[in-house]
């Protein structure tokens, strides 16, 4: 069993046993509102999820998206300020369980199978973080393209479907994505075959 299988089939026991229940929720829900404290983590056993903000400009804008099998507020509940960064908004029809930081640490602390997939399961997204902050922090956008392409790729393969997804995991605008891309095929550094390129920098 993979980290994420270790995760469910503990939760599911639990549920099982009394010890968690389900909450339901559907599409549109707000969880909780933006500024809200944090006070148990969130296990979404079906569904899919949004943490969401609004801009000085008042639009909607989306800080992430947690699918099925997916955590929120792990990185809150054992932080000084504990509020929620945004909305934590249903995108679809939704089972959710929601953990104490009590039976949490019950876990964690007597339970070394659940404690090795945990860690795991939250070093590997913290590390995600942490490549998400050192791309943006490329200002030049080739440099950001390449970066994406480089920390992306297997054995220096990649695929590619639309040019406008790929613009939205670099923040740059799709004119400017596009743009890269030629250029880096045109010198030969990129080389496309269907959807899949061959990194070659």
């Amino acid at each position: 069993m993979n980290n994420s299988e270790i995760i469910r089939n503990k939760i599911l026991k639990l549920i099982d046993e009394g010890t968690l229940k389900i909450s339901s929720y559907k599409a549109g829900d707000i969880i909780y509102r933006e500024g809200e404290v944090c006070s148990s983590l969130g296990y979404i056993l079906k569904g899919k999820i949004n943490i969401s903000t609004i801009s000085e400009e008042e639009s909607e804008e989306t800080i992430s998206v947690i699918n099925e099998g997916g955590f929120f507020g792990h990185f809150l509940m054992f932080q000084d300020k504990k509020k929620y960064l945004g909305d934590i908004n249903v995108s679809v029809s939704s089972k959710i369980v929601f953990i104490s930081k009590t039976l949490l640490l019950n876990l964690l602390t007597n339970d070394k199978e659940f404690l090795e997939a945990y860690l795991s399961i939250i070093t590997n997204e913290s590390f995600l973080v942490k490549q998400q902050v050192k791309l943006l922090s490329h200002k030049k956008s080739i440099d950001r393209v390449i970066y994406y392409l480089k920390t992306n790729s297997i054995n220096n393969h990649i695929e590619i479907k639309s040019i406008t997804l790929l613009s939205k995991k670099v923040n740059l605008p799709r004119e400017t994505v596009s743009r890269m891309i030629s250029k880096l095929i045109k010198e030969n550094k990129l080389i496309k075959k269907g959807y899949m390129y061959y990194i070659a920098i």
